[in-house]
């Protein structure tokens, strides 16, 4: 999501299992579908004291990853 967020452009020759940005881009979302929101916040609650914005995070991470991994990439 920060690389993503920086405009930083993939380096496709090191990622082994995708030739184009276009399985790139479909692995990501495959992935972001998987994602467990629960998960998320375990995750994250040592780093974030904010319990009410890791609470609205981890709700809205998918939300969140997809629009930028459909927008950017």
């Amino acid at each position: 999501m920060w690389y993503l967020g920086k405009g930083v452009i993939p380096n496709l020759e090191c990622i082994e299992s995708v030739k184009t940005k276009d399985e790139l881009k479909k692995k990501l979302l495959l992935m972001i579908e998987n994602i467990d929101s629960r998960s998320i916040r375990l995750d994250l609650e040592q780093f974030i004291e904010d319990d009410y914005f890791l609470k609205n995070l981890s709700k809205n991470i998918k939300e969140i990853l997809l629009r930028e991994v459909t927008t950017k990439l």
